[in-house]
């Protein structure tokens, strides 16, 4: 980052398996080193981000202004997921689906409302589904045992990157979340990256302004990156 005389930012990894660690390091990382927030994996371990356990690190994300961007990687039985690419065709979306709603019905969002959380892949599944969890919502009160209000009120909570790869869907996600939610993503270098990252923002059929921020204003704002 120094090298690069301020025109990469970074994000800092944390030991989510031990909270109390996790906010040390990640308050060293913003304060000290100057890194802008922190990528963690949706599967801590096993135990749901929305578990109050959490609420030491998502409280010291807020008090920092320091966005947290969700990216899967650790999966739980992933034998089930065959050989056909499925454990991240399917599994990693699934990973980062299941993480949010546990944010979102655990109260996490509601117990720190000034957090930033971002989702990678376009939300994972919880965008194009969350009609499913409005309806368990109303329901089943498993689904609201925690206060959680109607699901779909906090699509605009999160933050989404680009990386659906395949226009409608983008356009459907700048329409339910708002264009100033959403952000370039490329997912370089890994195989199911998109080489022209640009291009599906400019075939979405959005407004310049739209594409602006896209493109470049929302990840500056969010991640206090001066022009």
């Amino acid at each position: 980052m120094a090298a690069a005389g301020g025109h990469h930012v970074g994000l800092a990894t944390v030991p989510l398996q031990s909270p109390a660690h996790a906010v040390e390091e990640l308050s060293f990382a913003v304060r000290s080193l100057g890194l802008r927030g922190a990528m963690i994996d949706p599967n801590a371990m096993g135990r749901p981000l929305g578990d109050s356990a959490f609420d030491p690190f998502w409280k010291a994300a807020a008090d920092l202004a320091a966005p947290i961007v969700l990216h899967p990687f650790l999966l739980e039985a992933v034998e089930r997921f065959g050989r056909h690419y499925l454990h991240n065709l399917v599994g990693y979306p699934f990973e980062t689906t299941l993480a949010a709603g546990s944010l979102i019905l655990g109260g996490t969002l509601d117990r720190f409302p000034s957090l930033d959380v971002v989702l990678v892949h376009g939300g994972g599944f919880l965008p194009y589904h969350v009609g499913r969890f409005d309806r368990g919502h109303t329901t089943r009160p498993e689904a609201r045992s925690d206060g959680a209000s109607l699901p779909s009120t906090y699509l605009r909570r999160f933050h989404y990157d680009t990386l659906v790869q395949f226009t409608p869907a983008l356009a459907y996600l700048v329409g339910v979340a708002g264009a100033d939610r959403v952000l370039l993503g490329s997912d370089h270098p890994f195989w199911l990256g998109d080489p022209e990252p640009l291009r599906i923002v400019r075939e979405a059929g959005l407004s310049k302004t739209a594409e602006a921020a896209i493109l470049g204003g929302n990840a500056a704002r969010l991640f206090h990156v001066k022009s």
